[in-house]
């Protein structure tokens, strides 16, 4: 199965990181890559619509339900959403993306990011374009929290 993964240490708290990624409507502050989530029920079943803007310039929207929700209790914090294609698409492409938070200390943590695709066109997702938009969220989110827990 294709898979696309990256990953940064953050210097902020982990449950300052957290709660800026769970902030779906505040994305469009921070994140290039999904500039507008559509929220309709927060924690686990809770749908989401991303509006995926590629470093390429190309768009899509994405229909996810999240499957996991676990804050940053005792020392990791996980996010998992997936994809389905509905309709005529089926399971022509399924897709899971999880996003972990580790506690590193009191004000560090790592973040890292999976994607997983299956289906029987989970070969044709545009990879490179994946690949790059998870670096450039990363990347944005780290400066985001980063700069957040400076001025604290």
């Amino acid at each position: 199965m294709p898979r696309r993964t990256c990953g940064v240490d953050i210097d902020a708290p982990a449950e300052l990181v957290w709660d800026v990624m769970v902030d779906f409507a505040r994305y469009g502050e921070w994140n290039p890559f999904l500039p507008q989530v559509d929220e309709d029920g927060a924690g686990v079943g809770g749908r989401l619509v991303l509006h995926v803007v590629f470093p390429s310039g190309r768009k899509t929207l994405a229909k996810e339900r999240i499957t996991v929700f676990q804050p940053p209790a005792d020392a990791e914090g996980r996010l998992v959403y997936e994809y389905q294609g509905r309709g005529r698409i089926g399971r022509m492409i399924v897709a899971e993306r999880s996003q972990t938070v580790v506690r590193l200390g009191e004000a560090r943590c790592r973040y890292d990011t999976l994607e997983v695709f299956g289906g029987w066109l989970g070969w044709a997702v545009p990879l490179g374009d994946i690949q790059a938009g998870l670096e450039q969220q990363a990347e944005h989110l780290k400066r985001h929290c980063e700069a957040l827990h400076r001025a604290i």
